[in-house]
């Protein structure tokens, strides 16, 4: 038998020497206790430490609850964590306090929040959009020079303006950052067609097609409004009420409550009729007219700011990035159009066009759970509280992370990258 040549034989060994220790370095991080996890090992007291933000990292879609404080600007989102102090097994872990963004506005934190500098929101949905921007303007910029306002554009722009103040454009704006967060209103996606039973104090027709194009891209293609570095929609509401209707008339059911019998201010509905759950058919037509949307909003941010390489892309690949904020249960009555179970066939619904677009969700709805207190008006909108408030965190939280490069808005992320659980018997 011949020999082995030295060189390859001190290869070997080499080799297997490298193999020795990389199993020993992974058997040694592999049995860390749950303690080494612990938040404390994260929470570097220099900012300069922070690590990157994982991309399956959100805070916010973390286990925990929200913090609601005497002082406004004092609510915070908490996670909760079970792990145990360094050599402490018997005691839990502190809980995590997602910092708020919202907060260092209010301190004037500019440095801190720079990121917000020249940048543009743009809120898509009903009322509880509308009203979350109206809190942001007002109490999410106490403090500042920050204000909240209704936007009308110039007279020789001659674009239509909605005929109702509720569903004019509202905008809020920092001045100190030049950051503004804009809403546009719209009926829900569900209407095709002028349907007068359905609300006949609002502008016809009431499509959204019609909507978007004759009162809202004109102002982007006009740059009347700037470019927005994030779209945040819904749509719900109205489209529950909508279905609720059309059933109703179309069958020429009892207990139709026109809206013209009500008063000026439209809060005088109690029951719309019908609170049975949504057929399949009914939600299967809202996802044709949602994916309806999604596509029209992307094809025409694409011819507005996309040129001529995005043109023929797929709606994936879209000029401006897209959220979708979830719904709140409310608490409406079993027979009412915003019954519970009906909002949740039309979220889980919702959610279905979301996973083919790979639109991300904004978990407010999950923010509101238990805190029905804070409703002023009969079982959807919120007042001034924790829950409008919340919202201003996440969307600022989101927004950070989408123009952050490094993407290192939270220390705490690595932690939740890393963290293992261990239970010792």
């Amino acid at each position: 038998m011949s020999r082995t040549n030295p060189i390859i034989r001190f290869l070997q060994v080499l080799a297997l020497l490298v193999c020795v220790v990389l199993l020993l370095r992974w058997s040694a991080n592999n049995d860390k206790p749950a303690s080494e996890w612990h938040v404390s090992k994260w929470l570097a007291p220099n900012p300069t430490n922070r690590v990157k933000l994982p991309p399956d990292c959100d805070p916010y879609a973390e286990l925990g609850h929200l913090f609601t404080a005497d002082k406004l600007h004092d609510s915070r989102y908490i996670i909760y964590n079970d792990h145990t102090l360094p050599g402490v097994h018997d005691a839990p872990g502190e809980d995590w306090v997602v910092p708020s963004l919202t907060s260092a506005i209010h301190e004037h934190k500019y440095v801190e929040l720079d990121f917000l500098r020249n940048r543009t929101v743009l809120m898509i949905g009903d009322s509880i959009d509308r009203n979350l921007v109206t809190h942001f303007g007002r109490r999410g910029l106490a403090g500042t020079h920050g204000y909240h306002k209704l936007f009308e554009p110039p007279d020789h722009a001659r674009i239509a303006t909605p005929k109702l103040e509720s569903h004019k454009i509202g905008m809020a704006h920092l001045p100190e950052l030049n950051f503004t967060v804009y809403n546009w209103f719209l009926m829900g996606l569900a209407v095709q067609q002028e349907v007068p039973f359905f609300h006949p104090r609002e502008d016809l027709p009431q499509e959204f097609e019609h909507k978007l194009e004759t009162s809202y891209l004109p102002l982007l293609r006009a740059h009347l409004i700037p470019k927005p570095d994030l779209i945040i929609f819904n749509t719900g509401f109205w489209d529950l009420e909508y279905l609720a209707r059309t059933r109703l008339a179309a069958f020429n059911l009892p207990d139709v409550q026109p809206r013209e019998k009500e008063a000026p201010t439209g809060r005088n509905i109690i029951n719309l009729g019908d609170g049975n759950p949504l057929s399949l058919t009914e939600l299967a037509y809202h996802r044709l007219r949602l994916r309806r949307f999604i596509k029209l909003l992307i094809d025409s941010l694409k011819l507005i700011y996309g040129g001529a390489h995005q043109q023929n892309s797929n709606y994936l690949d879209r000029p401006i990035p897209l959220m979708y904020r979830s719904m709140q249960l409310g608490n409406a009555t079993l027979t009412n159009a915003f019954a519970a179970e009906r909002i949740h066939q039309l979220e889980e619904s919702n959610r279905l066009v979301l996973k083919e677009f790979d639109i991300q969700v904004i978990e407010w709805g999950k923010m509101t759970i238990g805190l029905d207190s804070q409703l002023d008006d009969p079982s959807i909108h919120y007042g001034i509280g924790s829950v409008q408030y919340i919202f201003g965190d996440m969307m600022l939280f989101y927004l950070k992370r989408l123009i952050s490069g490094t993407k290192d808005e939270w220390v705490g992320c690595d932690w939740i990258r890393n963290r293992r659980l261990r239970y010792r018997i």
